[in-house]
């Protein structure tokens, strides 16, 4: 209810006053796991203390025990974000419908603390864009799991193309299971390369190692 009351007062504001943002992503690995994921947020648009909403959506698939899986998954979420001039920090609570259970052909691989079953997630995020290096750090959390997701990086601009910018840096990310979920854990790093075209859009390319305490170390790539 709250969250259905978030969202039509969002759309209820007037138009100049909100701030929308559309995400995609695609990435792979060399553990045959493989995912593509949509999102959106609107935010009530200016400096300081704002509510939020966003939506979700991305198909997941990969191996275990010899089958393979795929897994659907919904989230909407609603929170606070507090903007200022050289950054913002924000904090959701969403419901993440997924199509697989926790008790299905193995647990499914984490993304964004979503993951093993249908489940409330929290996530805090902060982006720093006030000078160099620019900065983005994001941590969720599924409790349907005890999952964590976490992902960290840092980017310089190195050269100015047209009105864009081109920015290289470098990412981590670890995810597991914590308290006496602590049967999974892995991490990421690599370099990340970014082209902000100048006009509020960018991509961003990655890739790196790998690890987890189930498999042997492999690679990773995303866009």
């Amino acid at each position: 209810v709250a969250g259905v009351a978030l969202g039509m007062a969002l759309l209820a504001a007037p138009a100049v006053a909100q701030e929308a943002t559309v995400y995609a992503t695609a990435s792979v690995d060399g553990y045959d796991t493989n995912i593509a994921l949509v999102g959106t947020s609107v935010r009530a648009g200016g400096l300081g203390l704002q509510p939020m909403a966003s939506l979700q959506a991305y198909r997941l698939g990969y191996e275990t025990s010899g089958t393979d899986v795929t897994v659907w998954a919904l989230t909407p979420s609603v929170g606070l974000q507090q903007r200022f001039e050289s950054g913002s920090l924000e904090a959701r609570l969403g419901y993440s419908f997924q199509s697989q259970s926790e008790d299905d052909v193995g647990a499914s691989p984490i993304v964004e603390g979503e993951g093993g079953g249908s489940g409330v997630v929290t996530a805090v995020q902060g982006n720093y864009w006030g000078g160099v290096p620019e900065l983005q750090g994001i941590a969720s959390f599924s409790w349907e799991s005890d999952y964590l997701w976490s992902q960290a990086q840092a980017l310089v601009p190195v050269a100015s193309l047209g009105r864009g910018r081109l920015s290289v840096g470098a990412e981590g990310v670890w995810q597991g299971h914590l308290g006496d979920e602590g049967d999974y854990e892995s991490n990421q790093i690599g370099p990340i390369l970014k082209f902000s075209t100048g006009g509020n859009s960018a991509i961003t390319v990655g890739g790196g190692r790998k690890d987890s305490n189930t498999n042997d170390p492999t690679w990773y790539a995303r866009a």
